[in-house]
């Protein structure tokens, strides 16, 4: 029996969610066969933590550039030095 609220399909969204749930655990269930698993969580800390740092500048250029688009520092004709 297919449960139908609103028009939506509970059954496919449940089916969605137990999948994601599924797959999200994996990674964790594994760690005890992997060996030590605080090397390895502190290994992945270190490579989100160094991640974070490199994209630190290039979201700052993004938002520099919105804000120079955002501000119309510029206009159509203008000769600009760089």
């Amino acid at each position: 029996m297919k449960l139908d609220v609103y028009g939506c399909n509970i059954s496919y969204y449940t089916g969605k969610l137990e999948a994601y749930l599924r797959y999200r655990s994996i990674p964790y269930q594994s760690l005890p066969t992997v060996g030590n698993e605080k090397k390895l969580l502190a290994g992945a800390g270190v490579i989100g933590l160094a991640i974070g740092f490199g994209a630190q500048k290039l979201v700052a250029d993004i938002f520099s550039g919105f804000f120079y688009l955002l501000d119309d520092a510029f206009r159509i004709g203008e000769y600009v030095v760089i």
